[in-house]
């Protein structure tokens, strides 16, 4: 790759700044699949960095802003991105670039680092304990911004130190969110916990042993007594409680911390697929590619409902020895006839277990859909700080209408971080190859719906991060829904920086 001359270099940041930063790239005419992701484009490298610069990034390379992210062709209908934003050095050491791992959160906020091929350490060499004794076990990063825009056909998500200029990037304040993928609930004192534990206090399920007299679960086994596994079988409003007993920023599962997850996947990995097979391998650019292939999935409903009533199925200590790398794990259950019941490559990504989909269904806070008698329509919270209310809507935001009919998820909205899909037609291999439920025009059962994400052990093909459920009233709980522990620094606003500030500006 050529290196760029000083007058190349110059001509450049004439261009940037004729452009105004970049602000105004809203207003460029539509991209074609045949350009190459831009039409302005230019190959080489700025201060002995490869790049390849073109309309989108000007803005970010010469405005001091650190930025990564991946661009999709809209008319494609592939999964897969077709080009990238920023700096392809922070894309591919994303994870360091935003601190992205293993950490110990006290309920001060604190946190402290693990190692990252380690977690049974602190990244100063120090001992670290998971089991709550030094604090809750989370995967967090830090503070940054994430941007999703349109261009003509083209997709743009992107993670950055600051705003992107005239693109109304949202602020995602520090955050932590359970490292197992789901949390836990120290039965002592009704508090939800992230830790990996197999002390009675710490019993998951519905926090009681399954009886060996009507299922087929080994006797002893963590399918049985339910030490070392997630809590289930609560509410969202439920979660929500036990989570705020530690204080000012704790919350369970709240909608952003579930599309910090999903974004990050995305970006790094380059794919909106998430069951995209996995590959260890890097691609040309030293980018990850692949995803994570089934993970979780893959269980029977039958096998499940007789090993022991669809409670939890894999212990949270599952993927501790990955520590802050990414790769599966396979896991087998056996029933008492020694069965399997079934096998799972169990995920993991920079320290997170599960990624977002699979084993048990995510109830997430803050967000819900009204199933109307002609229209479904998606709403999230304005404030984790503040009460919002699904029947009055205070403090509530609308984000656009979904589908009435279920199906392979083509078209999404991340609008006020809600990540709802607008259209259905996609398949197990485009678009996001990711399932909506939704009965809402055959059930004749309308009103206010609880959003479930992700996919169960038994979901296979129609789970994955981008997986929308909304068959369920607010209220719903089951044996095999779950929330995860989530800390904020501060109060995380869906709304974008700009348009926060007009807001301020009329206030």
């Amino acid at each position: 790759m050529a290196e760029l001359t000083q007058e190349e270099i110059t001509t450049l940041k004439d261009v940037a700044a004729a452009w105004g930063g970049a602000q105004r790239i809203d207003e460029l005419p539509a991209l074609s699949a045949s350009s190459d992701v831009t039409r302005m484009e230019f190959e080489g490298s700025i201060d002995g960095e490869p790049c390849k610069v073109g309309a989108g990034t000007i803005g970010s390379l010469f405005s001091g802003i650190k930025a990564c992210g991946r661009i999709w062709d809209l008319t494609l209908g592939s999964p897969v991105a077709v080009g990238y934003y920023g700096s392809a050095d922070v894309l591919r050491n994303i994870q360091d670039e935003f601190h992205i791992g293993g950490y110990i959160y006290k309920d001060d906020g604190s946190r402290r680092k693990l190692s990252k091929t380690d977690h049974s350490k602190y990244d100063d060499g120090a001992d670290a304990k998971l089991d709550g004794t030094d604090g809750q076990y989370m995967w967090g990063l830090d503070a940054h911004y994430f941007t999703e825009r349109i261009v003509g056909n083209l997709l743009y998500r992107i993670m950055s130190d600051k705003p992107i200029p005239g693109w109304d990037s949202v602020y995602i304040p520090e955050m932590g969110t359970s490292a197992t993928g789901f949390g836990v609930i120290d039965r002592t004192t009704n508090t939800l916990c992230s830790v990996v534990s197999t002390d009675e206090r710490y019993r998951g399920g519905n926090g009681v042993e399954i009886s060996t007299e009507t299922k087929n679960c080994i006797p002893g086994s963590p399918q049985q007594t339910m030490l070392g596994m997630p809590a289930t079988a609560k509410t969202v409003a439920s979660w929500r409680q036990l989570a705020q007993k530690r204080g000012k920023g704790w919350d369970a599962n709240w909608y952003i911390s579930d599309r910090v997850k999903h974004y990050v996947f995305e970006i790094a990995f380059g794919t909106l697929n998430i069951q995209t097979a996995f590959n260890s391998q890097r691609d040309a650019n030293g980018f990850y590619q692949g995803g994570f292939g089934a993970g979780a999935t893959t269980a029977g409903s039958q096998k499940w409902s007789d090993l022991n009533g669809y409670y939890p199925l894999i212990p949270t200590d599952i993927n501790v020895h990955l520590a802050d790398g990414c790769g599966l794990t396979e896991y087998s259950v056996r029933n008492t006839a020694d069965e399997v019941v079934a096998t799972f490559q169990v995920p993991r990504m920079f320290g997170l277990d599960y990624v977002g989909f699979g084993h048990l269904w995510s109830q997430t806070a803050g967000e819900f859909v009204n199933a109307g008698e002609t229209e479904t329509i998606g709403y999230v919270a304005k404030s984790m700080y503040e009460p919002y209310n699904e029947t009055t809507l205070e403090n509530c935001l609308e984000v656009g209408r979904l589908p009435r009919k279920e199906g392979y998820i083509k078209k999404s909205t991340m609008r006020y971080m809600a990540f709802m899909p607008t259209e259905v037609g996609g398949s197990t291999t485009t678009y996001y190859g990711d399932y909506f439920y939704s009965n809402a025009e055959t059930s004749q059962s309308y009103g206010l719906r609880s959003c479930l994400r992700g996919g169960s052990a038994y979901s296979g093909s129609i789970a994955g991060s981008a997986s929308l459920n909304v068959h369920d009233a607010l209220a719903a709980s089951s044996a095999y829904f779950s929330a995860a522990l989530c800390f904020f620094a501060s109060d995380p606003s869906p709304i974008g920086v700009e348009t926060l500030a007009k807001m301020q500006q009329s206030a």
